[in-house]
């Protein structure tokens, strides 16, 4: 926990998105050594592995939700999503969603069906979101963020359009353009090589130039996962 707090303060960010949380108390430590943090909302998928939101002024959420996934028709997709929105001015807000999609434990074939479900229902509930505050006369903006266990650089998961799904709803792929090996959030366990599974989506208004992610260059005595950061620029 020490060393997960300690890139925490490095990394320096407003929002963060949390996945894999294996004891939500373990929250409240990051918390109380960094306490301009507080808790929007962790999800409860009864122990199997929570996920979260954390905020600071500027960016404190107004609310947040959890949602588990709703069984499909071809599909039953294990967990849900936290979600959170952030007033950012009197006229625009933004939707945080932290998610932790199906692994591909049990083969990429048989366990893409239920990522590409997650994404159809993530997409209906922005959408919803979205109709909302545009009648309010708001601008919106939304992220989905997380470990999406798809890995759109390698032909493994040429058949997985989880992503391409998303894409395809008005989300932009922050990693778009930049270098493989730049994008590498998990970190090889020496039985799977590396891979991009952890990205950030964002919908934002037409010519809103959205800025390229980066990761933050960990190795696995922190986690197995690297942070994936996104940095927005003139909001408005």
């Amino acid at each position: 926990m020490a060393a997960v707090i300690s890139e925490l303060k490095a990394i320096d960010v407003d929002i963060v998105l949390l996945q894999e949380i294996r004891d939500p108390a373990a929250l409240q430590e990051i918390i109380k050594a960094i306490p301009e943090y507080s808790l929007d909302v962790v999800s409860d998928f009864r122990g199997n592995l929570e996920v979260a939101i954390l905020s600071r002024a500027p960016a404190k959420a107004t609310e947040g939700f959890m949602q588990t996934f709703e069984e499909g028709e071809e599909a039953n997709p294990p967990r849900g999503f936290a979600y959170a929105t952030v007033m950012l001015t009197e006229e625009s807000v933004l939707a945080v969603y932290s998610v932790h999609l199906k692994s591909n434990s049990g083969g990429i074939e048989e366990t893409t069906p239920k990522r590409e479900e997650s994404a159809r229902q993530l997409i209906a509930h922005c959408n919803g979101l979205k109709e909302r505050f545009e009648k309010e006369g708001k601008t919106f903006y939304a992220v989905i963020g997380g470990d999406f266990n798809s890995d759109p650089t390698s032909e493994k998961w040429a058949e997985d359009d989880t992503l391409s799904m998303i894409q395809d709803a008005g989300f932009r792929w922050t990693g778009q353009g930049v270098d493989r090996k730049e994008l590498i959030s998990w970190l090889t366990d020496g039985r799977y090589p590396d891979a991009v599974f952890d990205h950030m989506m964002v919908m934002a208004p037409e010519g809103y130039e959205v800025s390229q992610s980066s990761t933050h260059k960990t190795d696995r005595s922190v986690s197995d996962h690297r942070a994936v950061v996104l940095r927005f620029n003139g909001l408005r």
